[in-house]
């Protein structure tokens, strides 16, 4: 099978990514950005050169390991490896949820239905 480099033109999200959707509208707005040219010559000539705040800040600032003794790299580690756990443990159980519902919310027309054999009328 030949693999296709994925780019802009390529990606596909129905085919490729499949785990996660975005289903808010998009944040970007038309003709927001200079080219790249234009970027240049107004950096290259002291004038201003817009910038926009990031739309999402993830907040969490991972710690200097390098500055890190020994025992809080262990203990760093030992967290991450909890926090995988958990994380592992919350995606079984969504999808032994979603399982379930898909099972309960199957309609009965999908079962084989085996009539009754008929009956024979004898008092005649």
């Amino acid at each position: 099978m030949k693999s296709i480099p994925l780019s802009r033109y390529t990606f596909d999200p129905a085919h490729d990514m499949g785990k996660e959707t975005n289903k808010l509208p998009s944040k970007c707005q038309p003709d927001q950005t200079l080219p790249l040219r234009e970027l240049l010559t107004r950096f290259s000539r002291g004038q201003s050169v817009p910038t926009f705040d990031p739309i999402f800040d993830e907040g969490e600032d991972l710690p200097d390991v390098s500055k890190m003794s020994p025992i809080e790299l262990t203990e760093l580690a030992h967290e991450v490896k909890q926090e995988i756990s958990y994380q592992r443990d919350q995606v079984e159980k969504h999808k032994v949820a979603k399982t379930k519902a898909a099972k309960a919310t199957k309609k009965p027309d999908d079962a084989i239905v085996i009539p009754p054999p008929p009956t024979v009328d004898t008092k005649k």
